[in-house]
């Protein structure tokens, strides 16, 4: 129906495109012949201004006005009303006008001037009015009634005092364009347009319809338009094209090359990055900068005018989908990055044959030009630092035909496109190999190769599947939000919530988006580098912050998602950096703080190759070292920490132990010439000592202890490194009860110290020096201390203090913190803004979701830690624990009511909840002769239990199942597997009472 609607517009405007031209040219004399059934001009240097006049022009005649010097005004200065009535085949052509007179006033002056046109079957041309059309300017009044007929507007009209009408009946069409670009374009039957009290501006922002309208063939349509078709809960979707990069373009990737996606409809314009085009080398001062590789364009001529736009990421299988109509032809575009093929794949798809015609261009962002061959593309170039890079395109067609134009590829009357974009370096992450590997062209070549023998479909299916394995261990639900979430698109969502908008199902989207930003950021294997300021995404030589890793925050908060949500292998591709740049750093620190020096630490701001620049951080690769010892406590990887985090560990341990001193107001070791980021001061080991150096130290001697216990090595030094433990400054209480950040207290640690930077609070997250649990006195001191800094800050710093009152324990204040973390720091894409886009502050929130829901770090299992009453119903699965657990839960009325958890390697844990539990066991049976093993997965379950009761198991041979009534701790041992004897299973489990919880 909607299609012979179109056509029948089409018969329409034909009919009524009667042109009446005529060259002449003069200033108006005398009277305007009426009625007007010739065609009368005026030309260039007039004023028309025809006062308290009615102007019939009817079939035949027009009233042509071509470049009048001054405006053309109906009605000024004076009280009556000018009316043109425009009837059958009559023409009222402005479309020769130009120049700053080519704009139009109905009404004008004084509020009892009204202009008014009439337009009865005829044809009002104003497409030469670029400048302005005005409905009732300074208090005067203008009307434009439609009956019949065809109006075109060659500018948005501003209606200060007026309106567009459709009488009953009417069949008028209106079109309202800029240049090239049609706002609107519709057939009406009747109704109107009024205009909402503002002035100008874009036409669909200020304009209301009532009446029925039959056809829309616009870009943007008035008010109310058709409801989109409904998106599913984990979309980001937008109804026109992305204008800018860092706010509108949608990222995709697959760990080590990735895109940004606009969405373009006659251009689409696709840039492009592979993660290891650094310049820098190993020196100080070496870091270099991260930078774009590419920019690919696919050019479609003739794509005007589209109608039922909508591009789409779907984060639940990372494809970026761009659909419209044009020309009555539906276009499908469909992108994803494909982790097993290595590979940037793009799909262009019609409802109809043959109707891909239009070119492809491939640009290097340093303007190498490109070689063409055959169906390829490809441009090769090499950095000041003598990095090889290299890009290949391969144009696969159905049907139709392709060929070479310079430096492009033209295609011609294709059924669909498929584009396999590849792209490499030579770097390799080995210093002892001057970081240089083989040319990536013989690799890309087979790459392209491997990729373009599978189908599209094939390619489709196997990244969804490889991506959805990880991306769905991990399921959140906190509610939905407004009834309309499904039909609104995310810029327009993201507005709401600023506003005040409650949207649960919001706040669950941006969580989930963090964790596809990793994946598609930070994937092991085939030479990637863990994700950077950026991610992997940037559009400049020369990005903010070099788009570099910064070691006194943003690159640890990077990864802080990556085992809390189920992403452990994202998690190696940053252990695998680190160890990278260990003979590099060992070097550059030997320089730095003498030839003796054991271990290795770093700069703040640092690249691929070692080399580092800023100021010099020493605890930063004590922090480095968290993240390797986090990788092992949650995966229980003994091969890792004996191969890969142990050493690391050791090295950074001998360099503390080497560095600390004793500070002789305490008797204490601490850190010399410490620092808190990015404050100061630069302190001497006698005075302004930082709490950030001190509490980090603390948790790598912890972690190498536990390190060195689980493997049974090195005693000796871990005497050592538990001797100067125990003899660290800890943490202390300040004059007004915060957690002091340097000691002695100073000047700059006060309640008027609000900034971004909160390095003191480290021992309460990430670290695990303090907690409610183990620390109440320093955790009051915390809190006080965060709520001294307050809820600003940039993107991160918000995203961190999430984490932070997840960690107290207070949902409300973590909640309050995301809620200002979404309406201060989001782009409409969801990019997180320091400003300018910086991604720690996407994964920073996903960590800190995570955080609220479920906490590992204090020797427990805290189920719903902050659950905040803003989710009063939910459920997570998939969450992992610290000890190789994984938590599924289910809450309802804010109480917590089951929750599973199991186990990797059956090793004990403690479980610390909200409410009683009642564990209910789901076994499997293997009987083999007198003797039947159990396999246990635990479910806890509220369901049925009341306060002090717990079901615990009958027959407990080893004595391993123990509950602490003072902490509400249940501690389970041997969770995967228990013998019994089949005479056992009947008293499997008995009820234990009286149990205070």
């Amino acid at each position: 129906m909607m299609k012979k609607t179109i056509k029948s517009t089409t018969t329409i405007l034909a009919a009524m495109a009667l042109t009446l031209l005529c060259s002449q040219a003069g200033e108006i004399s005398g009277s305007i012949p009426n009625p007007l059934t010739t065609t009368y001009t005026v030309g260039s240097g007039s004023h028309f201004q025809p006062t308290s006049l009615t102007l019939d022009i009817n079939s035949g005649g027009t009233l042509e006005i071509t470049n009048p010097t001054y405006e053309t005004i109906f009605q000024q200065n004076a009280a009556g009303t000018t009316t043109v009535n425009i009837n059958s085949s009559g023409t009222m052509d402005f479309s020769g006008a130009s120049g700053n007179g080519a704009r139009l006033f109905l009404g004008n002056a004084r509020s009892d001037a009204i202009g008014i046109i009439n337009l009865n079957g005829g044809i009002f041309d104003g497409s030469g009015l670029t400048t302005e059309i005005v409905f009732g300017r300074d208090g005067a009044h203008g009307e434009f009634n439609i009956s019949a007929g065809t109006a075109t507007f060659g500018t948005t009209p501003d209606f200060q005092n007026g309106s567009i009408d459709f009488t009953a009946g009417s069949t008028g069409i209106l079109r309202v364009s800029s240049g090239s670009q049609a706002y609107y374009e519709g057939l009406f039957t009747e109704g109107n347009l009024t205009h909402d009290g503002s002035h100008a501006g874009n036409f669909s922002d200020h304009f209301h319809t009532s009446g029925e309208y039959v056809a829309l063939i616009g870009v943007v349509l008035p008010e109310p338009p058709p409801p989109p078709a409904p998106e599913g809960p984990l979309a980001l979707w937008y109804l026109a094209p992305a204008t800018d990069w860092e706010t509108q373009a949608l990222p995709f990737g697959n760990g080590r090359i990735g895109g940004m996606v606009f969405g373009g409809v006659e251009q689409e314009h696709i840039q492009f990055n592979e993660d290891s085009l650094w310049s820098g080398d190993e020196s100080t001062e070496g870091t270099g900068t991260y930078q774009a590789l590419g920019d690919l364009y696919v050019n479609l001529p003739g794509h005007t005018s589209p109608t039922s736009y909508k591009r789409k990421l779907d984060i639940s299988e990372a494809v970026h989908t761009t659909t419209y109509e044009a020309n009555g032809t539906v276009f499908t575009r469909e992108y994803f990055a494909s982790y097993s093929a290595q590979a940037m794949v793009m799909h262009y798809a019609a409802d109809l044959p043959g109707q891909y015609t239009g070119s492809i261009d491939l640009t290097d962002a340093r303007g190498v030009v490109p070689t063409v061959s055959g169906n390829k593309i490809t441009f090769t170039g090499t950095l000041s630092n003598g990095l090889v890079y290299e890009s290949q395109l391969m144009v696969l067609n159905e049907g139709g035909s392709l060929s070479i134009n310079g430096a492009s590829i033209d295609f011609t009357g294709c059924d669909s496109l498929t584009l396999l974009l590849v792209a490499d370096t030579d770097y390799l992450a080995d210093s002892t190999a001057g970081w240089r590997g083989p040319h990536p062209a013989a690799a890309l070549n087979a790459q392209l190769i491997a990729a373009s023998a599978k189908t599209y479909a094939s390619l489709r299916s196997e990244h969804i599947a490889e991506y959805k394995e990880m991306f769905d261990r991990c399921v959140l639900d906190i509610g939905e939000g407004p009834t309309d979430w499904e039909i609104t698109p995310t810029d327009v969502r993201l507005s709401n919530y600023k506003s005040g908008t409650d949207d649960p199902g919001f706040e669950n989207l941006v969580f989930q988006y963090g964790r596809y930003l990793l994946i598609s950021s930070s994937r092991p294997g085939n030479g990637a580098l863990p994700a950077n300021l950026q991610g992997l995404w940037a559009n400049s030589l020369n990005p903010p912050w070099r788009s570099d890793y910064h070691s006194n925050i943003n690159i640890q908060m990077n990864y802080w998602l990556a085992e809390p949500t189920n992403l452990s292998e994202c998690h190696q591709t940053l252990a695998d950096y680190f160890s990278s740049l260990r003979d590099v750093r060992k070097l550059r620190t030997q320089e730095k703080y003498g030839a003796g020096t054991r271990g290795w630490t770093v700069q703040t701001e640092n690249g691929i190759y070692g080399g580092s620049s800023w100021k010099w951080n020493p605890p930063g690769s004590a922090w480095y070292c968290q993240h390797m010892w986090e990788h092992y406590a949650f995966s229980l990887d003994q091969d890792y920490l004996l191969n890969q985090a142990y050493p690391m560990l050791k090295e950074v341990a001998e360099f503390w132990c080497d560095r600390l001193v004793i500070n002789s107001a305490t008797g204490l070791l601490v850190s010399p010439d410490s620092w808190s980021p990015e404050q100061g001061p630069d302190g001497t080991a006698e005075t302004d000592i930082a709490s950030y150096d001190q509490e980090i130290v603390w948790d790598l001697f912890n972690n190498y202890i536990e390190a060195s216990e689980i493997l049974g090595i090195d005693a000796a030094f871990r005497a050592d490194v538990t001797a100067k433990r125990d003899q660290l400054l800890m943490p202390e209480v300040g004059s007004w009860g915060q957690l002091m950040e340097w000691t002695p207290e100073i000047s700059t640690d006060n309640p008027d110290n609000h900034h971004r930077h909160v390095s003191h609070l480290f021992a309460l997250h990430p670290g695990r020096q303090i907690s409610p649990f183990t620390n109440p006195v320093l955790t009051d001191a915390a809190r006080v201390s965060l709520t001294a800094r307050g809820d600003g800050g940039t993107g991160w710093s918000k995203a961190w203090k999430i984490n932070f009152w997840a960690r107290l324990h207070d949902g409300a204040r973590a909640h309050t913190l995301l809620s200002e973390h979404l309406k201060n720091n989001f782009y409409a894409n969801l990019y997180d803004t320091h400003p300018p886009f910086q991604i720690d502050g996407n994964f920073g929130y996903t960590a800190g979701v995570a955080e609220m829901l479920l906490q590992s770090h204090d020797g427990a299992l805290h189920l719903l830690p902050a659950l905040p009453a803003a989710w009063p119903e939910g459920s997570v699965s998939g969450l992992r624990a610290r000890g190789g657990f994984e938590v599924d839960m289910a809450w309802s009325n804010s109480v917590l009511t089951e929750v599973s958890i199991r186990s990797d390697a059956g090793e004990s844990f403690k479980v610390r909840s909200p409410v009683p539990l009642k564990a209910v066991p789901q076994w499997s049976i293997d009987t083999v002769g007198s003797v039947t093993t159990v396999s246990v997965d635990l479910d806890f379950s509220a369901e049925a239990a009341a306060p002090g009761e717990w079901f615990i198991p009958a027959n407990d041979p080893d004595g391993d199942i123990t509950m602490d009534t003072s902490t509400n701790l249940i501690d389970w041992a041997e969770t995967d597997a228990f013998t019994y004897t089949s005479d056992d299973l009947k008293r499997f489990f008995r009820l234990k009472k009286n149990a205070t919880p």
